[in-house]
């Protein structure tokens, strides 16, 4: 049986330069080619920084280019992964991250530096950017290092002091290289996930955890009621874990355009809806308050035990 990453990104390769997500604030702009080429470095890489079957990776960003890709590379690694909101509280952050029991978080320039502090006397020890993960690896010729010195965590100054041992968070590896000396880079090889099928896949609170087997049969349940489409192009700008990972896989799945815009205002919204040519929305019910006289469908899709609701925009 296929695993949860070989089902969503099986036709990726096949799809060329349409674009796969699109991040509404900046223009960036990953194709279904770039995302079917950049796994499986990412996955390499995470191998390499001593990702081993059944560990615990946090995914902590915002819809975005980068998402799908720091998912999908733990996942092919063989992690457990566990989204996060990118955007907690301290207190709550830091109660998601011990509930993980993950020792690796994957996140953002933006916010690696305040996890390390907040994250005190968890179980992380590596929080890496996507950059890192993502990006040209180091000994492809003409890439820029990416491994840039350890930088030790501070305490949040209002944090609360956390129980157990505290051993400092990390940025770049805190376990040898899996390569052997000699041993070629794994750059562009196929991605092939470890633990097959009912290997453990995603967790959203470290305790009940799905397997792959259990991911794949979600999304193509789902697959007929959302009815993604290569025409379709999906606005996201939720950024709760559970939508967000499966909104993500099924418009992967289907081909379609993701337009990501976590936090876009109403007008924002509309505004969007209109500049991309929007088909689906998964946005807030206040966000896109349909225009006087129109019918916009919205459809409930019930995913890992959360319901999100899609606007259908028409004109």
């Amino acid at each position: 049986m296929p695993t949860w990453t070989d089902v969503v990104l099986s036709a990726a390769g096949h799809r060329g330069e349409r674009p796969a997500v699109t991040d509404a604030a900046t223009g960036d702009v990953l194709s279904y080619a770039a995302l079917a080429e950049r796994i499986g470095p990412a996955t390499a890489e995470l191998r390499d920084r001593g990702v081993a079957p059944g560990d615990r990776v946090v995914v902590r960003l915002p819809p975005g280019p980068g998402f799908p890709l720091a998912v999908h590379a733990a996942a092919a690694a063989g992690a457990l992964v566990v989204p996060l909101a990118a955007h907690l509280d301290r207190d709550v952050f830091y109660e998601c991250l011990a509930a993980s029991r993950a020792r690796m978080m994957i996140t953002d320039r933006a916010q690696a530096e305040w996890s390390m502090r907040v994250a005190g006397d968890s179980r992380v020890r590596q929080i890496l950017t996507l950059e890192e993960v993502a990006s040209p690896r180091p000994d492809d010729p003409g890439a820029p290092s990416r491994r840039g010195p350890v930088v030790p965590p501070q305490r949040d100054p209002g944090a609360q002091p956390r129980r157990g041992p505290s051993v400092p968070p990390q940025r770049g590896p805190s376990a040898p290289p899996s390569r052997g000396p000699g041993v070629p880079p794994r750059r562009g090889a196929a991605v092939r996930s470890r633990g097959g099928a009912e290997a453990p896949a995603l967790t959203f609170d470290g305790s009940r955890v799905i397997s792959h087997a259990g991911v794949v049969a979600e999304l193509r349940r789902l697959a007929p009621e959302a009815m993604l489409r290569e025409r379709d192009r999906l606005l996201v700008v939720t950024t709760e874990p559970r939508a967000q990972v499966v909104l993500f896989d099924l418009a992967l799945m289907g081909g379609a355009h993701v337009v990501a815009a976590p936090g876009a205002t109403p007008g924002e919204c509309r505004a969007l809806i209109e500049e991309y040519g929007i088909t689906v929305a998964a946005v807030p019910p206040w966000a896109v308050a349909r225009p006087a006289g129109s019918r916009w469908p919205r459809v409930t899709v019930s995913a890992y035990g959360r319901s999100t609701e899609l606007v259908i925009p028409r004109g």
